[in-house]
């Protein structure tokens, strides 16, 4: 399962990584920031989802 988690992990951020690299290549300003604040609010949001019962 943990190996998983960071295989997952690993792909969405260079997934993130190209798209924000493309952007920049292609002339947007500040490509990076737009999807960073959005998984930022998407973190915390998640953040705010409360643990199952019986879970510590």
């Amino acid at each position: 399962m943990l190996t998983c988690s960071v295989a997952g992990v690993v792909a969405a951020e260079r997934r993130a990584l190209r798209h924000g690299q493309a952007r920049a290549a292609a002339g947007r300003r500040l490509a990076h920031t737009g999807p960073a604040l959005l998984y930022g609010a998407l973190a915390g949001a998640l953040r705010l989802v409360p643990a199952p019962p019986g879970t510590a």
